[in-house]
């Protein structure tokens, strides 16, 4: 499927597809944990990113990498104006809250098409049930990966990500 295709696809479907390759896949629905998560980190980047130049979207908004593939991140953050209002190409930070269906070849596409922005500084993978998370980082020679805890400091347009106080809003809330 054409992205054009893909867009007027999607703009008229009830439930949100991704386009990989050419195909569209289904996206399937979050825990109440993993919800939560997306919820406690949102707040946080909302607050902590106010008044500057940069826009935090949770779930619904679309990714579009450069080899032309559309994901719907659970969080992604951009600094510069909507390249189109049906989807951003240029996040500056992109999380991805692991759920159960999340499969190591999905995560492993996704690494390598989100890494491929131009403009991404971050991607973050966090498992809402064990607290593991990966960050990887770009600097000047490259990217820089580190497995982390949820007591992991991230830095994010001079803004430092509170994980553990996200991790501890789940924990006052869930109820499964």
């Amino acid at each position: 499927m054409s992205l054009a295709d893909y867009l007027t696809f999607e703009e008229l479907s009830e439930a949100r597809h991704e386009l990989l390759r050419g195909q569209v896949r289904l996206m399937s629905g979050g825990t109440e944990r993993h919800d939560l998560l997306v919820n406690a980190i949102n707040v946080q980047l909302v607050q902590g990113l106010r008044g500057g130049p940069c826009r935090v979207f949770p779930h619904n908004r679309k990714l579009l990498t450069a080899d032309g593939n559309i994901y719907y991140p659970d969080i992604l953050v951009n600094c510069a104006s909507a390249a189109d209002r049906r989807y951003e190409n240029d996040a500056v930070l992109v999380i991805e809250v692991l759920s159960p269906s999340n499969t190591r070849d999905e995560l492993d596409d996704k690494l390598e098409h989100y890494l491929g922005l131009p403009s991404i500084r971050v991607y973050m993978t966090v498992d809402p049930e064990s607290g593991a998370v990966t960050i990887y980082e770009r600097h000047d020679l490259g990217w820089r990966s580190r497995m982390a805890t949820r007591r992991a400091d991230v830095k994010v347009e001079g803004f430092a990500l509170d994980l553990a106080q996200a991790f501890m809003d789940v924990e006052g809330q869930v109820t499964t």
